[in-house]
């Protein structure tokens, strides 16, 4: 077995929170046919206790496996259950990490260059992550802690200078739409919360506490959801129902001084950050079938992967562009509990179960 390369506890940190920048800057009337309410900055403010909430499981499991990785440990236990753990998070990890450049293919293709063909973006970006990927974890993790500063920074810079747009008319009560309005939006912030998978294949490689490092990213991420959602409301109102991409339509409003519409640095934040987020999960999604695919053929199977994803980016990106449709927040909910609450702790009761016989 080849030795693990290391990573900072403050690495991880700020490569889960990059996920997240990337994740809230992408909320959009596609994100389950969910507009920007004033039910969502409320359900922000929650979201703490809410991340602490799912991330039990994976305490458990890190506890019990002594922080080994989940697809390693899974082999441990026996080596069908390791092969089908790999398949599935290595599925998993390939998914996540083509749905941030359809995203951002779809937002280029609606809101900047409606004339560009889908599959342009999936290529040009989907290759330097190849490359990312193919270089190892150390160098993602390190542009990622650069990137995830450059972002709050910017984004903070675009919510200042936001701030003398802010209308208290548009500030009402949360509840004012009912009870489901708020649940609805506690769903779809929780069915984007998939960071935890990061957590549970990084774990081994993480030099430092990573308790400490999920506490300040549980309490630090909802801080800047807050102030994009809220930011979104009280610039924008009701006309946010009207906006695919909200908080790109508020930057574009921005004035700091001579600066006028900022939405070109939001875009470049979020560019930026898929590149990022996308590289570190096809680079999971390696390490996942790195035991079913010999070490020497690592590279080749991860341009395999690549274009695996452009294919699959391109035509996702195509799908919502033609037929406006949107993800189902029930069914990636689905894909939470299975993969950061049942395997987690079956693994942790097969592997207590098989310390005791």
């Amino acid at each position: 077995m080849t030795k693990l390369p290391k990573i900072g506890a403050w690495q991880l940190f700020f490569l889960v929170l990059l996920s997240r920048i990337v994740l809230t800057l992408t909320y959009s009337i596609s994100s389950g046919g969910h507009t920007v309410t004033n039910a969502d900055w409320l359900v922000a403010l929650f979201m703490p206790a809410v991340l602490l909430l799912i991330a039990i499981p994976t305490g458990v499991f890190l506890k019990v496996s002594k922080r080994q990785d989940i697809c390693g440990f899974a082999h441990k236990i026996h080596p069908a259950v390791g092969h089908i753990v790999s398949v599935l998070y290595g599925v998993l990890f390939l998914v996540l990490a083509y749905t941030p450049i359809a995203r951002f293919s779809f937002f280029v293709t609606s809101a900047m260059q409606p004339e560009q063909g889908t599959w342009f973006f999936p290529v040009l970006i989907f290759l330097p992550v190849c490359f990312a990927a193919v270089k190892g974890v150390q160098a993602i993790v390190r542009t990622g802690a650069v990137f995830a500063v450059v972002s709050i920074v910017a984004v903070g810079f675009i919510i200042v200078a936001l701030v003398p747009r802010f209308d208290s008319l548009n500030i009402y009560s949360p509840f004012y739409d009912g009870w489901h309005e708020v649940g609805r939006s506690l769903m779809l912030m929780v069915s984007n919360s998939l960071e935890l998978s990061m957590i549970l294949m990084l774990a081994p490689m993480v030099k430092g506490n990573i308790k400490r490092t999920y506490l300040c990213y549980a309490f630090l991420a909802p801080v800047v959801l807050f102030g994009v959602l809220f930011t979104v409301v009280a610039v924008l109102g009701e006309y946010a129902n009207l906006q695919l991409f909200p908080f790109y339509s508020v930057a574009g409003i921005a004035r700091v001084g001579e600066l006028t519409n900022l939405s070109a640095l939001e875009a470049s934040v979020w560019i930026v950050g898929v590149y990022v987020k996308s590289a570190m999960y096809l680079y999971l999604c390696g390490q996942c079938f790195r035991y079913l695919i010999p070490t020497r053929y690592r590279t080749l199977s991860l341009c395999g992967f690549t274009a695996i994803g452009i294919v699959a980016a391109a035509l996702s990106s195509e799908t919502v562009k033609k037929a406006q449709l949107n993800f189902s927040v029930s069914g990636t909910l689905v894909i939470i509990g299975v993969f950061l609450l049942v395997i987690p702790l079956l693994l942790a009761l097969l592997g207590t179960i098989k310390k005791k016989v």
